[in-house]
């Protein structure tokens, strides 16, 4: 808990079932609103149309629209690492080739970063834009978390991959792959054609990427 009473996000503590959800509201209606409509459209007032709650109460909620958005990045990032880390501890239990799981590990970057693409590329800009390091940070270290994860899943086949150095590698291509599709995501754009790749291809070539990258190829 930080100064004032305020969670790290910048919102006040939910005391109350009926406050919690108010909050949630607010989360929801932001979260919405970004994607569908990009970082510009999603101001305070259109936030409060789109939950049903007066100015006056997001306002009551978030000193500013900047403490609002912060609260959003948090709910998405930490979900999605969640999300990613429960679905690849289901991945290890099934007992898998190296090739096998790194296929699985591309696929689920390209799903969440397709299903996710319009509040993920406003997320992008708001934190490129933003002057105060500490929230890139925090996603830097929840990235990390999922990445460490990665490694996990690959510890039991780990003598399978043929790179020089085993870890670095699992991390250097699973950034590479997101950085790939981070170009593409705020570009908002179908692939340029000089690329050469249908759309409909690009999640097989990233995977034929990393399992080559990997020395499983």
């Amino acid at each position: 808990m930080t100064e004032g009473g305020r969670a790290p996000g910048g919102a006040r503590p939910a005391r109350q079932e009926r406050s919690r959800q108010t909050l949630a509201k607010l989360l929801d209606a932001a979260e919405s609103i970004l994607s569908e409509s990009g970082l510009e459209a999603a101001t305070v007032p259109a936030i409060a149309r789109r939950a049903g709650v007066s100015v006056g109460v997001v306002y009551r909620r978030f000193p500013d629209k900047d403490a609002l958005l912060r609260s959003v990045v948090r709910r998405v990032v930490e979900r999605s690492v969640d999300e990613d880390v429960w679905a690849m501890r289901r991945a290890a239990s099934v007992g898998l080739s190296a090739a096998a799981i790194a296929e699985r590990v591309v696929r689920g970057v390209v799903a969440a970063n397709r299903e996710k693409a319009g509040v993920l590329r406003a997320l992008h800009l708001y934190l490129a834009r933003h002057p105060d390091g500490e929230i890139r940070r925090w996603v830097e270290e929840q990235n990390a978390r999922g990445l460490d994860q990665v490694v996990e899943l690959f510890r039991p086949v780990m003598a399978e991959i043929r790179h020089a150095e085993p870890e670095v590698a699992v991390r250097a291509g699973v950034v590479m792959v997101a950085l790939a599709l981070r170009a593409l995501l705020l570009q908002g754009r179908p692939l340029p054609a000089s690329l050469g790749v249908e759309a409909e291809r690009l999640d097989e070539e990233l995977v034929r990427m990393y399992v080559c990258y990997l020395g499983l190829g």
